[in-house]
This record gives structure tokens, C-alpha cells and sequence, in this order.
């Protein structure tokens, strides 16, 4: 392919593929102030910038106060030179510039003649001295050398100060995680992974819904990324944290490597949870994971056009460790004698007399229970008294990511950045029971990216970027296109669009992960589009910015729903779920009819002013305003719904479409009374108006007291707003007459239950029935065309966005040239969090759970809306050494505390909201990281041994050693009892009467006496909570009252470079992963009243991991 059209295409395409704006700082900034020996400020001398790879200069003039300012430079490495008549030419050769850096140099010019040179040796400072925005850069030299497991450049943010990721665990590819966008769940400060957005070369690649990224380049690829943890510009937007990496760019040299990664079980600790097979000789799971690739770099022609491609796959083949808890063999055939004296097994349909000796007849089993007993897995292991089926299910998985970015520089003031990204994954993904099967997933994430710079003067400059991520994914259920309920006898569930396996949950004991539990067959297809312009102009004192951004989001879905059906076995009628089971009483059963078509688009706008104005030489005052207008998205033909709290009925978009869902032409006639069009009550077709009123200030001051370079002080306060994460407003599409979702509960205790699980529904269809009494109050008390009660999803009819005020104060100290720490208060007050509220749940009550509802007419409600807060306030502390003899660091350490009532769009029943102010979910006390890479001072011109060369050198020399420690406080969660309050909410809280009593053992993590593990290790010991009584009330325990394990983990790796010519070396590594083979446990069992509660079955960390590579750089 020629070069001009190549060029042409990367021109047309900037022009031809839509039309918003969006700016990212991605670039570094050098500012300064030229100085004469004698410390006097020198007007109008000549600043030369030129970048040592590529040949582009950049100029501009010292103004009356000598000082200088050079905006919007590509990272890298430069050169600086100034000259002005009547001094001597100063030279500094080499200045390197990290991303979203604004650098500070003062050039010092010697009296003399222009014709004699000077040249100075200094680096960029580690100082910042000229922004008051709390962040972390990590460089190319950290990506390449620490160990990552798993290469992902994303879990290097836990080198800032405030932010942390939740590792995926012993099983990280479990359940379609991996290979999702939110599998990048980086929290900042406290916040969701939602609020982190994320820019690769200035264009964002944030997921829309549910937060991270489906783009992530390999580390070898990356020059370097920053973490924008606080306080961030005006031009920063719609998240309050952001992520920017950089894509490497070809120079005026060739560069690149090949390299290989090989892990293999042979070198591998055993997982902490592995049994092995009855009969088998296995000893450990299996893993075979291959990584390979390579980056290339280059000139296409010399000091004009650039190139740099890379490509990296990978293949994973993976034995996947489950430990379910799962009943007995004896509790199988009917026997639940252990279970004695402690659970007495009631029998419903004889009074609720017990069982004799508590053995169920197996005359009474219900057809249905026996159908799915065999996909259930028998127990074979024992762990502390809680039966466990533990085994290995084997994942197939095969990743491949490339990178194709084009630099041209077209003249002196003119140049374009082309960049186009990919990820693509497929995978067998296996079920936790084997009978299920490994259903196949595949994910593709794409970015293409443009950035139009024009440089008018020295003073003004111009960026004009288009940016395009697209995200794809279509994941399978277990037996899709097989009616298993139809197999079993089940009836009322002939609605299934996909077929498959439904779920079964059992209180106590681990369910049955269905096509309903992810709500599969599920396809995803979101598209972003952002232009941006955005104008810099330097102006003595004042470094300016201004611009303006134009989101266009269009996603869409195809969603399984539930209509294989739900089914919830809850101990409600014999006191053990799995008896329920066994019986065939159900106490809830769910059903809808899938979701063909769903989705929503929106436009976001927004305009922004920044000026970084220098009042003095050492105090800088940063100064911005950002306007947004978001939108709560519309939905594609009408496929999104509001609720009246005052009437009780439903809003529908005016242009919605009744042929959209293949039920909607039932749901019309049957609900045409209790909703009305969004016209008809002054509502736009998105239901919720566009937020017009998002203003966000920012003002900051970066100061060097008494001029010294040696210390920087800052301090911050901004408003940042976050644009509305699609999950909600997507979610609101789950009501009549768009869908239907039915959820019906059994009777009541003491009523024997009357609906029986191969006939639950009795003959209703999913869309309910006519009133037979037209006019007449149906059973529920309510006048309707239908007495159906469907549940619904819903929302506000009026929000405002969430919004985050940021503010800090920190200090930082320069040590030496090369050493700095920093110690500093960062803040967080959020306002509107999203959240889903159940509206419709009862007060706690004996009886029917319906007839008790606030909204008679309807079932359930999940309402949908901006009203949660959070708190976030935290010491944070970093050290940065940058090569001091051969040694580099990058440390940090946070104290913290979060607070919300309620965290990830999760709220409450509305019963509890005033009860649900409890740390965060992501709240740590403690949190880490230190990295360090170490040249070891063997070998030629090393510190030890320098005399030595040839042969002896290459054995002796080049060895490095690098690693990362992790440790972080563990996670806050909630004990929990099954539905005493008989209201149908889910994991309700316990009395609380006294301090937790917290053995953390794998087998009794906390105490309680429903444990026989517990009971056996703390004989003595008696609760510290106690059951709330039945139907009267909730417990009084809070949330998040416990903590799970904290993350304890080194990563090691050894690792020697073999120098082949003086541009081409090989280098061998040997990584090692949790090298202490240290277990940090996963959260146990809530559940205080069963005997599996307080157990653990996996850990958040592998056990330890080898890794072999072989690299070649040239």
C-alpha cells in the first residue's frame, strides 16, 4: 500500500465517519523560565524543542518574565536549545516527557557569543510543580520489566495512590468475566469501576455499560499510561477519574521484539481448594497457557511518516477448580438425619408434623427434583463438615490483540495520528456443575482513533481528533436450544425463545447456574462515537485550553432474560432448602419471555475552558469550567419506561413500537389501563429529560515555596460529573407493554403450599388473563383489565446526573534528582450515586406477600434512580526513584475509609435505606503497591566484577531482578438470613447481639452455631447474633459489618539481558506469580442459619505460577 493512500484514508476517515469532538490529554507540556547566570529573568530568547525520534521541532520565545511555554508535545524524549544574541547557545540533549506531564526546565544562558555551545546535562524534574491534579504516570520500562499476571497494563494502577482492582482469582475466566470490558475493574478512591473512564492516544475507549474497557493493548506496545486520580482539568469529562495510554510511535530508527511466554501446572503450586478425582493420580489442575508476539516500529519515510504495529495471542487451556456445596449422598435418597437436632424436617402437607427421624419418603419425591438431581454433582470431599463436590472443568480460551497507529508529519506545523486497535476472544467457558457443559463465548473490543494537529503560531495551536470504540460480544447458556423444562414436565414456561438449562437456587447450598443466572443467550453491540476540537493558546502568563466534545452511543442487545425460568428453594415449608427441592415446593418462581431487542443511544455535549495561569514564577493557579448536557439515552423504538409514584402507573416513550417484543401485541390490551404515552404528561420519548444544569468548576494552585525546586505544594477542589452508565436506563424496559416478567411465590406457612413445581403457574400465561369480572375489583383489591401482578424494572421519571466534588491538599518533596515522596489529603463527596431501589416490597407480615404490597397492582418493583451518596477520605502517600544506581521504585500507600448507602447501582428495599450507610463495597483501610526494578551491579562497568568482559560478562552481567508487592485491607461484607420478615427480600440481616466473633478459617470464618466446623474449633463459643422473630420485623444487623481476607501478594521475576550488537539483545525471564504461594481467601458463605455459613471455597489470589519468556529486542 502506497503512502499517500495510506494518508488519504486516514484524512477521509477523520472526515467521513461522523461528527463529535472530544479531547484528551494525552500529551506533556514544558514550560519554564530562562534565567542569566546572575538569577535575572531574559525576555525574548529563541526555545527550541526538537524530538529525537522522529525530527520534529517545536519553537517559541521567552516573554518579558522569561518565561516559556511549549504545549501539546508527543511523550518521548527531546531536546531542548536556546539562543538568544549576546549569550552562548544552551543545549539540554535530553528531556523525557510522560504523558499528561507538565514539565518544568529553566534553561540558565552564559554570557558569550550564540556561535559557542553549552551543553547541559539535567532531566525532567519528578516535581510537579504546576498542577494541582493528583495522579500516577507508569513508563514503558515498568510495563516491559515487572512481572504482570497476565500481561494486562491495567493492573499496574495499583501503583497510585487510591486506586485498586479486585483480582478475578484462583478461576479468573470463570463466567464470561474475562473476557467483558468490566473485567478492567479499576476503582479510584473509592468509587465504582464505572466512575473510571479510560483514553488510548486521546480517545476514549470507555465501556458505556458497566465500566472498564474491551481495548487493551499489550505492555509492550504501551509507551506509557497516567492515572488521573483527582482534580483532574476542565478538559477532563464524564468520568471523575480517567486512565490515558499511549500507543508507542514509530522514529526514525527500525525498533521492535519477538517474544514468547510459556506457563505450564509442571511448575505450579497446587490450588489450595484442588481434590483430586476419586482414582485419579492428578495431583494439581491442569494449565497450559502459551503468549507470544511482537511490536515493530519504524520510518516509513525519514523525518515524515512512521509506523508501529504489534500483535499478541494467546491461548489458555485450564482445568477451572469449583468447590460446590452440595447435599449429602444420604440427603439424595431422602435421609436428612445429620441434620438432627439442630434442623427438624417439616412436613407441609401433613400440618407441618416432623418427619420421622427426619428421612423423607422417597414416594414423595417430586418428579421434577429427580429430572435434576443428575446434572447436580455427588459430593466427594468433607470440609469441615459441609459436603463439597470439588473438581476441575476444563476452559478453553484464545485471545489475539494487534495495534496499527501512522504517524505524518505533512509539514513543520501540520500532523496526523492514525491508530486502529483490536481484541478479539473466544471461549469454551465451563459450568460449575460438568453436566452443564461449556457453553461458547466470543468478545471483540475495536478502537480507531485520528487526532488533526495544526500549529498557527507559536502561541496558538489546534487539535481536531475523531475517536470510534465498538464493543461486540455473544455469549451462550448451558443446553441452549434444548427445552429442558419441558423434558423435566415443568409447564408455563413455554415462552423460550432460546431454550437451555434454568436455574435452581437453594438457600445454603450452591444453585444451579442456568442460561437465567446471566440471563443468556446474551448479545452486546455498543458503539461510541466522539469528535473533538480543542484550541490551546499561550499568551504570557496564561497556558489556555478550550474546546468542545460530542458523544454519539448506540447500543444494542439481544437479552435471554429468564424464561427458562427461576426456581427458589428456601427451606420455607420443611426449614432445609434442599428438602423443598426434593419435595418439589418452590417458594418463588420467576419467568419472562426474553428480551429479542433491547437497547438505547444518547448524545452527550460538552464545552470546556482551562487556563493555567502563572501568577508568580512559583505559583500557578489552575482554572477551569466544563458545561455538560447528558441525557438518560433513548431507547431504540421505545423500549424504556418511567414510574409514577403518585399514580401508580407506567410511562411509555410515545413512539414506542408494539411490534418490537413478540409479547408486546398480548401486553397492549391486557395494560392499555395502567400506563400512559410520555407525551401525554409533558415527557420527551426518553421519559427522563436531558440534564441541562451540569456545570463543573475547577480551581487549583501548585506552589513552590520561596522558589525552591526542591518542594511542591498543592491544593484542589473540583465538580465532575458522571455520565449516566447505560445499565440503568437499559434495564427500564423490563415492564408491560414491552415485556413481562412474572414472579409468584407459593403460599404462606402455615397454609400447606398449593402450587406444585411441575404445574406452578396453574395455566396463566406469561401475559396474565383478562378479568373475568370486567369492571370488578380483582382478587388483589385493584380494577384492572388484567388481575396479572407482573414485576417490574423501571425508573425515575426525573433525574439528575451523579456528580463528584473532588478536593486535596499534598505536598511533595525532591530528595534528590532522582528521589521524590509525597504525602497528601484526597477527598471525595459523591452526590445522585445510581442506585435500583425495591419500591414495592411489603412490610414484614404473616400471609400472602402480595396482598401486602404498596402497589397492589404490580409485583416487585426495581426503580431506578440518582439518589445514593458516598464519602471518601483518605491519607495517601507515593515514593518515586527513578534510576539511582540502577535501582527504580514506584510505591504508594493509602489510608482510607468509604462510605455510601449502597455501592455498583445496588440499593435496598425502601424499607432500609435510612438503615444502609455501611463502608463501601470496595472500601479498604489499608492499600499498597510497591514496584522495583533492579540492574544487579555485576559485570562490565557494573559496581562489582567491572574489570570483566567477553564470555565471563555475559554470564555474569545483565542479570535484573523486578517486582510488585500487594497489600490491601480486605472487603466489607454482610452476614445474612434467609426471608424471616416474609417479605421476599432477599439477604436480610440478622439481631446483632454482640461483637463478631471472627476465627477466619477456611472452615469458620466467622462463628456461628448452624456450622459444625465452627461449633467444633470454638466449643464454648455461642452466637453473636441471634434470628429475628418471624413476620415482624427485619434484623438489625448493618451492612457490610464483616471483612473478608486481605490480599497478601508478591510477584517476583529474575531476568538477564544477552547483548547480541549494540541495538539487538535477547533477554530470558523467569516470573513468578504469588511467590510466597501465600492463599488470600475469597469471602465466605453469609448465610448465619445454614451449615455451609462462614465457609470459604476459593481464593482471590492462584496459588503460585511460574512463567518462562524468551524475548528479543532489536
Amino acid at each position: 500500500m502506497s503512502r499517500g493512500l495510506v494518508i488519504g484514508m486516514l484524512v477521509g476517515a477523520l472526515f467521513g465517519f461522523g461528527s463529535t469532538l472530544r479531547a484528551q490529554s494525552n500529551l506533556a507540556t514544558l514550560v519554564g523560565t530562562v534565567k542569566d547566570s546572575s538569577g535575572g529573568v531574559v525576555p525574548n530568547a529563541a526555545v527550541a524543542v526538537k524530538n529525537l525520534g522522529t525530527g520534529l521541532e517545536r519553537s517559541a520565545k521567552s516573554d518579558a518574565s522569561g518565561d516559556y511555554s511549549v504545549p501539546n508535545l508527543q511523550i518521548g524524549h527531546y531536546s531542548l536549545t536556546v539562543t538568544l544574541t549576546g549569550f552562548e547557545t544552551t543545549t539540554i540533549p535530553d528531556i523525557e516527557l510522560q504523558v499528561g506531564q507538565t514539565a518544568r526546565v529553566d534553561p540558565i544562558l552564559q554570557v558569550g557569543s550564540a556561535t559557542q555551545q553549552v551543553t547541559v546535562s539535567t532531566t525532567a524534574p519528578l516535581l510537579a510543580t504546576t498542577t494541582s491534579s493528583v495522579g500516577q504516570v507508569v513508563d514503558h520500562k515498568v510495563l516491559e520489566d515487572v512481572p504482570l499476571n497476565g500481561r494486562a497494563f491495567w493492573q499496574l494502577t495499583q501503583l497510585t495512590p487510591g486506586a485498586t482492582y479486585t483480582p478475578g482469582g484462583a478461576n479468573p475466566y470463570t463466567g464470561t468475566t474475562a473476557i467483558r470490558a468490566r473485567a478492567v475493574n479499576v476503582s479510584v478512591n473509592g468509587s465504582d469501576p464505572q466512575q473510571t473512564g479510560w483514553s488510548l492516544d486521546g480517545a476514549n475507549i470507555t465501556e458505556p455499560q458497566l465500566g472498564g474497557t474491551a481495548v487493551q493493548p499489550n505492555v509492550d506496545a504501551i509507551q506509557e499510561f497516567k492515572v488521573e486520580s483527582g482534580n483532574m482539568s476542565a478538559e477532563f469529562g464524564h468520568t471523575p477519574n480517567m486512565v490515558t495510554a499511549t500507543i508507542k510511535s514509530g522514529t526514525n530508527q527500525y525498533h521492535g521484539n519477538a517474544f514468547e511466554f510459556l506457563r505450564n501446572d509442571k511448575l505450579d503450586a497446587r490450588n489450595f481448594f484442588f481434590h483430586a478425582p476419586v482414582g485419579a493420580a492428578q495431583s494439581k489442575d491442569v494449565l497450559k497457557r502459551n503468549q507470544f508476539g511482537g511490536t515493530f516500529g519504524g520510518p516509513i519515510k525519514k523525518d515524515k511518516t512512521f509506523f508501529f504495529v504489534d500483535y499478541e495471542e494467546t491461548t489458555v487451556r485450564q482445568a477451572l477448580v469449583f468447590s460446590n456445596v452440595v447435599p449429602s449422598l444420604a440427603m439424595r435418597n431422602g435421609d436428612f438425619s445429620a441434620l438432627m437436632p439442630s434442623t427438624q424436617i417439616l412436613n407441609p402437607l401433613s400440618k407441618y408434623a416432623p418427619f420421622p427421624n427426619n428421612q423423607i419418603p422417597s414416594s414423595m419425591f417430586s418428579s421434577q427434583a429427580l429430572f435434576f438431581l443428575k446434572y447436580m454433582p455427588a459430593p466427594n470431599f468433607s470440609q469441615g463438615g459441609t459436603d463439597r463436590a470439588v473438581f476441575g472443568n476444563r476452559l478453553a480460551l484464545n485471545t489475539a490483540k494487534a495495534d496499527l497507529k501512522i504517524d505524518e508529519q505533512f509539514t513543520a506545523k501540520d500532523h496526523l495520528m492514525g491508530r486502529y486497535s483490536i481484541n478479539d476472544n473466544a471461549e469454551d467457558n465451563p459450568n460449575p456443575f460438568p453436566a452443564l457443559g461449556s457453553p461458547g463465548n466470543h468478545s471483540r473490543g475495536q478502537s480507531f482513533s485520528l487526532a488533526l494537529t495544526h500549529i498557527f503560531s507559536p502561541k496558538w495551536l489546534n487539535e481536531l481528533r475523531f475517536g470510534y470504540y465498538r464493543m461486540i460480544f455473544l455469549f451462550q447458556g448451558p443446553l441452549q436450544g434444548t427445552n429442558v423444562d419441558q423434558q423435566a414436565g415443568v409447564q408455563g414456561l413455554e415462552l423460550q425463545p432460546y431454550g437451555g438449562f434454568p436455574e435452581i437456587d437453594m438457600a445454603g447450598y450452591d444453585s444451579f447456574n442456568g442460561s437465567p443466572t446471566n440471563c443468556l443467550p446474551k448479545s452486546n453491540h455498543v458503539r461510541s462515537y466522539q469528535y473533538s476540537d480543542t484550541v490551546s493558546r499561550v499568551s504570557g502568563k496564561h497556558n489556555m485550553k478550550m474546546g468542545m466534545e460530542w458523544f454519539h452511543n448506540i447500543l444494542g442487545y439481544v437479552n435471554g432474560g429468564v424464561s427458562e425460568g427461576v426456581f427458589d428453594f428456601e427451606g420455607t415449608y420443611t426449614g432445609d432448602a434442599f428438602a423443598d427441592y426434593m419435595l418439589g415446593l418452590t417458594d418463588s418462581v420467576t419467568r419472562d419471555g426474553g428480551v429479542p431487542l433491547q437497547g438505547t443511544y444518547g448524545n452527550f455535549m460538552s464545552w470546556f475552558f482551562q487556563d493555567n495561569y502563572r501568577i508568580t514564577s512559583n505559583l500557578t493557579m489552575n482554572l477551569g469550567l466544563r458545561y455538560e448536557i447528558n441525557p438518560f439515552y433513548t431507547g431504540q423504538r421505545g423500549q424504556v419506561s418511567g414510574f409514577n409514584l403518585t399514580t401508580g402507573k407506567l410511562v411509555i416513550p410515545s413512539n414506542f413500537d408494539p411490534t418490537a417484543q413478540p409479547i408486546s401485541s398480548e401486553l397492549v390490551p391486557l395494560f392499555n389501563d395502567r400506563y400512559v404515552l410520555s407525551k401525554s404528561v409533558g415527557l420527551p420519548n426518553s421519559v427522563r429529560p436531558s440534564d441541562k444544569k451540569d456545570f463543573g468548576p475547577r480551581i487549583g494552585l501548585a506552589w513552590r515555596p520561596f522558589g525552591s525546586n526542591k518542594w511542591a505544594i498543592r491544593l484542589a477542589y473540583g465538580i465532575f460529573y458522571a455520565y449516566p452508565d447505560n445499565n440503568l436506563p437499559n434495564n427500564t424496559s423490563a415492564v408491560p407493554p414491552i415485556s413481562a416478567v412474572d414472579q409468584t411465590y407459593n403460599d404462606r406457612p402455615p397454609l400447606a403450599p398449593s402450587h406444585d413445581w411441575g404445574n406452578f403457574f396453574q395455566g396463566v400465561p406469561l401475559a396474565g388473563l383478562p378479568n373475568p369480572n370486567s369492571g370488578q375489583p380483582c382478587p388483589g383489591g385493584f380494577v384492572a383489565i388484567s388481575c396479572a401482578q407482573p414485576s417490574l424494572s423501571t425508573g425515575a421519571l426525573h433525574s439528575r446526573l451523579t456528580y463528584v466534588q473532588e478536593y486535596n491538599f499534598s505536598v511533595q518533596r525532591e530528595l534528590t534528582p532522582s528521589l521524590t515522596i509525597n504525602a497528601g489529603y484526597v477527598g471525595n463527596n459523591t452526590h445522585r450515586l445510581a442506585q435500583f431501589i425495591s419500591i414495592n416490597d411489603p412490610p414484614p407480615g404473616q400471609g400472602d406477600i402480595q396482598a401486602r404490597r404498596p402497589y397492589v397492582q404490580w409485583g416487585g418493583i426495581a426503580y431506578a434512580q440518582y439518589g445514593g451518596k458516598a464519602s471518601y477520605n483518605a491519607l495517601q502517600t507515593s515514593l518515586i526513584s527513578r534510576s539511582w544506581h540502577g535501582l527504580s521504585l514506584l510505591g504508594n500507600y493509602t489510608f482510607s475509609k468509604c462510605l455510601d448507602d449502597g455501592s455498583a447501582e445496588n440499593g435496598t428495599t425502601l424499607l432500609l435505606i435510612p438503615f444502609n450507610r455501611a463502608p463501601c463495597n470496595l472500601d479498604r483501610t489499608h492499600a499498597g503497591a510497591f514496584s522495583y526494578d533492579y540492574e544487579l551491579p555485576f559485570g562490565h562497568s557494573r559496581l562489582f566484577l567491572s574489570g570483566v568482559s567477553g564470555w565471563v560478562d555475559q554470564i555474569i552481567g545483565g542479570w535484573h531482578a523486578s517486582g510488585i508487592a500487594t497489600l490491601q485491607s480486605g472487603l466489607p461484607f454482610s452476614a445474612t438470613v434467609g426471608d424471616r420478615a416474609n417479605t421476599g427480600v432477599g439477604g436480610q440481616k440478622p439481631d446483632v447481639t454482640g461483637a463478631p466473633i471472627m476465627p477466619q478459617t477456611v472452615e469458620c470464618w466467622f462463628f456461628t452455631s448452624a456450622n459444625s466446623a465452627c461449633t467444633a474449633l470454638l466449643p464454648n463459643a455461642s452466637n453473636w447474633f441471634a434470628l429475628p422473630p418471624r413476620y415482624l420485623r427485619y434484623g438489625t444487623g448493618g451492612r457490610n459489618i464483616l471483612r473478608a481476607d486481605g490480599l497478601k501478594t508478591w510477584d517476583f521475576s529474575l531476568f538477564k539481558n544477552f547483548r547480541i550488537s549494540e541495538t539487538r539483545y535477547a533477554q530470558f525471564r523467569s516470573e513468578f506469580f504469588n511467590f510466597t504461594n501465600h492463599p488470600t481467601f475469597s469471602a465466605p458463605s453469609t448465610r448465619v442459619d445454614r451449615g455451609s455459613g462462614g465457609s470459604i471455597s476459593s481464593t482471590l489470589n492462584p496459588a503460585r505460577q511460574i512463567q518462562l519468556a524468551l524475548k528479543l529486542y532489536f
